[in-house]
């Protein structure tokens, strides 16, 4: 089917309005590739375009894809392989759905581009379970663009990753400004604490001294009174007397 027969085939179709998607087969592995789906863009289209996917949720030996790292392998007209990680399963009753963003390293050369579905569970470098489609095909048309090379390096699996890591970076950023936000206003309140301790610890001191002083005097007082010879025969009641008065203050010293 040419170019020009796929677009009048999907300008006379007419417009549904629940999504489209490309059907798998989890018997035979084939993806059912609507019309919608058979042209894919323009050379050098870049993430303007969608592709949706359904397939059923158990496939295989009771294998739960909605638990898979879900990816779709490509090989553009160029014959250039490359990898988009799937982040947007969803469960729907007995199916998954999910979605590809085709990016200009797909649309990159004009011509036939095949890709495949592949299911992924890994045990740190190990990988436990695989599930794969067959390829389907699709066709991009030609355009004109620029006379530009794509670095090899710089591929979408590549881009992806990039992504999420600066995501994971900020984040980390994010929660260490808090934490130590948090820190500083800890050690506020720490020092606020260790002013009150001190504080306290100087009225405890303060009372303490007061206690002291007052139960020498009474002390002093007392013996005087058992014993006033052994003061020079002093008369108690003038060294209590001078005690209390040094204990006055001034205004009532005159006030006497």
């Amino acid at each position: 089917m040419t170019a020009e027969e796929l677009l009048k085939q999907m300008s006379a179709e007419p417009f549904a309005e629940e999504m489209v998607c490309c059907v798998i087969d989890p018997e035979t592995r084939v993806i059912d590739v609507p019309a919608e789906y058979q042209l894919l863009g323009v050379e050098s289209d870049e993430k303007v375009e969608r592709m949706y996917f359904q397939c059923p949720k158990i496939v295989g030996d009771n294998i739960d894809l909605s638990k898979l790292a879900l990816r779709v392998n490509f090989r553009n007209a160029n014959d250039q392989k490359d990898q988009y990680i799937v982040d947007d399963v969803e469960i729907s009753g007995d199916n998954i759905t999910f979605s590809w963003l085709l990016s200009r390293r797909v649309t990159q050369y004009k011509g036939n581009v095949s890709f495949i579905v592949c299911a992924v569970k890994a045990s740190g470098e190990e990988i436990t379970n695989e599930w794969n489609t067959t390829l389907a095909t699709a066709q991009v048309l030609e355009g004109l663009e620029a006379d530009i090379t794509l670095p090899e390096e710089d591929t979408d699996v590549v881009k992806q990753l990039i992504a999420v890591a600066t995501q994971k970076i900020t984040d980390v950023q994010n929660a260490t400004s808090s934490a130590n936000t948090a820190a500083s206003n800890a050690d506020i309140k720490a020092q606020e604490a260790a002013n009150a301790a001190e504080d306290a610890r100087g009225v405890i001191d303060q009372i303490t001294k007061d206690s002291y002083l007052h139960t020498t005097t009474q002390t002093f007082v007392d013996t005087v009174k058992a014993s006033p010879t052994a003061y020079g025969n002093a008369i108690p009641e003038q060294i209590e007397g001078y005690i209390k008065q040094d204990t006055t203050k001034g205004l009532q010293l005159f006030d006497a």
